[in-house]
């Protein structure tokens, strides 16, 4: 679970990681109003994936800050 600063939108963060092919939760009225992200890994992952994962995050988080 990731807690999202103000300036960070996580349901405009959490559709942006979705465009880009990742599935998390995000759309719940309990993590909305938290602004909160949910990221869960499951099954088997390298390092390559994971980083792919913060990659992401850090440009999706840089395109949509308020």
């Amino acid at each position: 679970t990731l807690r999202l600063p103000s300036t960070i939108n996580s349901y405009a963060l959490g559709r942006q990681l979705e465009q880009a092919g990742y599935l998390l939760s995000y759309g719940s009225d309990y993590l909305v109003q938290r602004n909160w992200i949910q990221i869960c890994l499951m099954g088997c992952f390298t390092d390559e994936n994971v980083s792919a994962l913060i990659g992401e995050l850090r440009r999706a988080t840089t395109a949509i800050t308020v």
